[in-house]
C-alpha cells in the first residue's frame, strides 16, 4: 500500500488506519504526508508525540514541529527547541516558541535564555516578532539591533517594522540613519519586500537626504511616482533617481536644469535620453521648449566665452614656454584641454539642442556631429 502513495492528495484518501501505517514509512515524504493528513483530521496526536523520540530526518521533524504546536504540546516543542541535534530544527521550533510564548502559552524565560545561543537561534527569535509580539520580543530586538552582527542586525531591523510600534520604529530608523551604505540599503530592500515599497518611502519622506538616497538605491523596483516624493526639490537626490536607473519624467528633469541654468553633465544626460525617447512632447514638456531652446543657446555663449579667454591663455603661456625654454607648448596645450571642458559635454551640448529642436518642430539642418 505505502510503495503505491506518491502525493499528498493520495494520503489525504487512506483511512485513519493506513494513515498510522503510513507514519512509520522508510519514505520521509510519506510520513509528512501521513502527519498532515491525520492533523487536517484532528487525529493521531498521540502517535505524531511518541514518533518525536525516534523520528531520523530532520525534515520531518521540523514538521512535527509544526503539530506539535497546533496541538498544544508545548513541552515537547520546548525541548525540540533545546535538544534537538540538527541546528535547523532547533530554529525552526524555537521560532514557533517565540510566538507562543508572545502570546503567552510559554514562558518568555525559554526566549530569552535561547536568546543567548547561536546566531541561528537567535534569528529564529527574530523571525518570530510580528504586530503582535509584547515588550519583551521586542526589546530583543532592539538589543541584537544594536550590537549583533550585520546580517542579525538586518533580522533585527526587519523584526521591528514587522512589530510596528512607535518605539520599535524609532529605533529601527536611527539605527537606518546610522548604518553603512550597503548595508542600509538592503536594510531598506527587505523592509519594501516585508510591507510594500510605497510603505518605507511614506516613513522616508521626512526624513535627512541621505536616508532617501539609501531608499531610492533600494527601491530600483518601484516605479518613478512612486519614489517621487523620497526627491521633492532636492537636485542631488534626483540627479541619484536617474543614476540608479529611474525613469524620471522630461519636463521634471528639464524644470531641474532649467532652475539649475548651469551645465550639470548627469541632470542634461539623462533629459537628452528621455527626449529622445519621445516622439511628440508631452503637454507638461510643451511650454519648456522655447525655455530649453534659449537655455542652449546662453550655454553656447558661455562655451564660446570660455572657449575664447582659453585660447588667450593657451597663447599667452605658448610664449612664455617658448621665450624662456621652460617647457612646451604641449603643456600648455593639455591645460587649455581642460579649460575648454570634456568631449562628453561637448557632445551633450549638440544632441541637447538637436532634441528640443526636433521636438518643437525645427527640423533644420544642424545635426549632432559624429562622437
Amino acid at each position: 500500500m505505502a510503495s503505491s502513495i506518491e502525493t499528498f492528495e493520495q494520503a489525504k484518501q487512506l483511512d485513519t488506519a493506513a494513515l498510522r501505517a503510513l507514519l512509520v514509512t522508510d519514505r520521509p515524504e510519506q510520513r509528512v504526508w501521513a502527519m498532515w493528513a491525520l492533523a487536517l483530521r484532528h487525529q493521531g496526536v498521540p502517535e505524531m508525540i511518541q514518533r518525536t523520540a525516534v523520528e531520523p530526518d530532520p525534515g520531518v521533524r521540523r514538521t512535527l514541529a509544526v503539530m506539535l504546536a497546533s496541538h498544544g504540546e508545548t513541552d515537547l516543542l520546548v525541548a525540540l527547541a533545546r535538544h534537538d541535534p540538527a541546528l535547523v530544527v532547533r530554529a525552526s521550533a524555537m521560532q514557533l516558541v517565540t510566538r507562543l510564548a508572545g502570546s503567552g502559552l510559554i514562558d518568555r524565560a525559554v526566549v530569552l535564555e535561547a536568546a543567548q545561543r547561536e546566531p541561528e537561534i537567535r534569528a529564529a527569535i527574530l523571525a518570530g516578532i510580528d504586530a503582535r509580539a509584547p515588550e519583551f520580543l521586542v526589546a530583543i530586538a532592539m538589543e541584537v539591533l544594536q550590537h549583533g552582527a550585520p546580517e542579525l542586525q538586518l533580522d533585527a531591523f526587519e523584526a521591528l517594522i514587522r512589530a510596528g510600534a512607535p518605539p520599535a520604529m524609532r529605533r529601527a530608523l536611527a539605527w537606518l540613519g546610522a548604518a553603512s551604505g550597503p548595508l542600509a540599503v538592503e536594510a531598506c530592500r527587505r523592509w519594501a519586500r516585508a510591507e510594500a515599497p510605497e510603505a518605507v518611502v511614506r516613513v522616508l519622506t521626512p526624513a535627512p537626504a541621505a536616508m532617501r538616497s539609501v531608499a531610492l538605491e533600494a527601491l530600483t523596483g518601484a516605479s518613478w511616482p512612486v519614489v517621487e516624493p523620497l526627491v521633492a526639490d532636492d537636485s542631488a537626490l534626483l540627479i541619484r533617481a536617474v543614476a540608479v536607473g529611474f525613469a524620471v519624467p522630461a519636463h521634471l528633469l528639464a524644470h531641474r536644469v532649467l532652475e539649475l541654468d548651469g551645465w550639470h553633465v548627469p541632470l542634461i544626460a539623462a533629459l537628452v535620453r528621455r527626449l529622445r525617447a519621445l516622439r511628440v512632447p508631452s503637454p507638461e514638456l510643451v511650454p519648456l521648449l522655447p525655455r530649453l531652446h534659449a537655455y542652449c543657446e546662453r550655454q553656447d555663449q558661455r562655451k564660446r566665452a570660455a572657449a575664447n579667454e582659453a585660447w588667450h591663455t593657451f597663447e599667452h603661456r605658448r610664449r612664455a614656454a617658448l621665450s624662456d625654454g621652460s617647457g612646451s607648448d604641449g603643456t600648455a596645450r593639455t591645460s587649455v584641454r581642460e579649460e575648454l571642458g570634456c568631449d562628453e559635454e561637448r557632445w551633450e551640448s549638440w544632441t541637447l539642442r538637436f532634441e528640443v529642436d526636433r521636438l518643437s518642430g525645427k527640423r533644420g539642418s544642424d545635426v549632432p556631429p559624429l562622437r
